[in-house]
C-alpha cells in the first residue's frame, strides 16, 4: 500500500496547487486538470497487477455522467456554422470530460485527507479574502464610489465567480466545525475563519454571493435539524439569516452601498432604462433567450452561433444598444438556446446523475454545493467560465471518492 499513500499525498499537494490556481492562475488551473489526469494514470500503471481488490470503483461509474455535459457541447457542432466559436466553448468544458475520467481511475481519498483538503480550501480562501480586505481599507472611499456605480472591489478572479467560491469556502468552515473528527483541535479554527469569511462576504457585497451563502446556511441547518432532532439549531440559523443583513446594512458601508445601487438599477428597470445597467441588462438577456430559443427549440442556434444569434437579436430589439452582448444571465436559458432541447437535456441528466447516484446529496458539503450551484443556474452563467466549472467539478468529484469503508490507512 505504500504507491496508495504516496499518491495519496501527492493528491492533497496537487489539490493545493488546484486552490491556488482557482484564484491567482488559470494557465497553472489548467495545468493540474491535466495534473489530475497524469496522477489518475501513473497511479493505474503503477498499481493495475497489485491493486487490492478491496479498493475496487463499483458504483463510481456514475461520475462519468459528466462527461455527458461535454458531449452536449459536442453535438452542438453540428449545427453550428462558426466552428472557431464552437471550438472555444469545447475548449472550455474540457473539464468535464478530463476530471471525470481522471477521478474514475483515481482510487478512494482517505476521510482523513479528504478532510485535510477541505482546512487548506478554507485557510487559502480565507487569506485572498483578507487580501481583497486589506485593499479595500487601504482605499474605502474609492472601492465604495465604485460600488455605487454598480462595480465591485477589486477581486483576484470575477466577482461574481469570486463571491460563490467565498459563499461555500464559509459554510465549509461550519460544516468542518460540526462534522470533523481528525483534526479536533482545528474545528474552532475553521468555526473562526467560517464567521470572518461570512462577515467579509457582507463588506464584498456581491448579491449572488451573499444570496447564496444564506442559501446554503439554511440547507446545512435543515439537515442539521433533521440529524439532530435539534430546532434549536434551526431556530438561531434563521435568525441570524434574518438579523445579519439588517446589521450590515447600517454598519457595513459597501453594502449598504449596494442595496441603494440595487433599488436604483430596479427604478430603471421600471421606467425601461434597462440597455445599460446590471438588473436591466439582465432582464433583457433573458427575454432575449426565450425569444432565440422559440426560433431554434430543438437543437439550439449551436454555441459556434450563438454569439451572432444574440447580438442580430439586440441590433432588432434595442434602440440605444451600445455593442456589450450579454448571453442569457440563466444557466438554464443559456443551454436551452445554445444546445436545444435535445442538448439541454443531456446537460441536465449530466447534473444531476451524479448527484443522486452517488448520494453526493447525502454528504454536507456537495448537499451545500448544488444548492450554491444550482441557486445561481436562475440569474448566473457560472457553468460557463472556467474558474466555475472547476471549481463545481473538484468538489463534486472528491467527495464521491471518499474512502466511506476506511480501507486505506494514512
Amino acid at each position: 500500500m505504500k504507491t496508495t499513500n504516496l499518491v495519496q499525498k501527492i493528491f492533497v499537494g496537487l489539490s493545493l496547487v488546484f486552490f491556488v490556481a482557482l484564484f491567482y492562475s488559470k494557465f497553472v488551473l489548467s495545468l493540474t486538470l491535466f495534473g489530475f489526469a497524469f496522477l489518475a494514470f501513473a497511479e493505474w500503471l503503477t498499481t493495475r497487477r497489485t491493486i487490492d481488490l478491496n479498493l475496487s470503483k463499483k458504483g463510481s461509474i456514475w461520475i462519468l455522467a459528466y462527461t455527458l455535459v461535454f458531449l452536449s457541447i459536442l453535438m452542438s457542432g453540428i449545427n453550428s456554422y462558426n466552428l472557431s466559436e464552437w471550438f472555444k466553448h469545447l475548449q472550455l468544458k474540457l473539464p468535464f470530460l478530463v476530471l471525470p475520467i481522471a477521478f474514475y481511475h483515481l482510487n478512494p481519498i482517505a476521510k482523513k485527507n479528504f478532510h485535510l483538503i477541505i482546512y487548506a480550501f478554507l485557510s487559502i480562501s480565507s487569506i485572498s479574502a483578507a487580501h481583497v480586505m486589506l485593499l479595500y481599507v487601504l482605499d474605502m472611499d474609492y472601492y465604495n464610489k465604485l460600488i455605487q456605480h454598480g462595480q465591485s472591489l477589486a477581486t483576484p478572479i470575477h466577482h461574481v465567480s469570486y463571491s460563490l467560491i467565498l459563499s461555500f469556502a464559509a459554510i465549509t468552515g461550519v460544516i468542518l466545525f460540526l462534522e470533523d473528527r481528525y483534526f479536533i483541535k482545528m474545528r474552532w479554527l475553521a468555526l473562526g475563519l467560517a464567521g470572518l469569511l461570512f462577515m467579509f462576504m457582507h463588506i464584498l457585497a456581491v448579491r449572488t454571493g451573499i444570496v447564496t451563502m444564506y442559501i446554503g446556511l439554511i440547507i446545512l441547518s435543515f439537515r442539521q435539524v433533521y440529524l439532530t432532532k435539534n430546532i434549536l439549531q434551526g431556530v438561531g440559523c434563521m435568525i441570524l439569516c434574518a438579523i445579519a443583513p439588517i446589521i450590515a446594512y447600517y454598519f457595513v458601508p459597501s453594502f449598504f452601498y449596494k442595496v441603494g445601487y440595487s433599488v436604483w438599477d430596479l427604478t430603471m428597470l421600471a421606467e425601461g432604462k434597462a440597455v445599460n445597467y446590471s438588473d436591466g441588462g439582465r432582464y433583457l438577456s433573458l427575454k432575449m433567450g426565450c425569444e432565440v430559443f422559440r426560433e431554434n427549440m430543438l437543437m439550439g442556434t449551436g454555441l459556434g452561433d450563438l454569439s451572432s444569434s444574440c447580438e442580430n437579436w439586440y441590433l432588432a430589439n434595442v434602440e440605444d444598444y451600445k455593442g456589450k452582448l450579454n448571453y442569457p444571465h440563466n444557466q438554464f436559458l443559456f443551454a436551452l438556446t445554445s444546445t436545444g432541447l435535445l442538448g439541454f437535456f443531456l446537460y441536465q441528466l449530466g447534473i444531476w446523475i451524479p448527484f443522486f447516484k452517488e448520494k453526493l446529496y447525502a454528504n454536507s458539503f456537495t448537499l451545500v454545493l448544488y444548492a450554491i450551484v444550482f441557486s445561481t443556474f436562475f440569474i448566473e452563467t457560472q457553468l460557463e467560465r472556467s474558474t466555475g466549472i472547476c471549481f463545481f467539478l473538484f468538489f463534486c468529484l472528491l467527495v464521491s471518492k471518499i474512502d466511506s469503508k476506511n480501507l486505506i490507512d494514512t
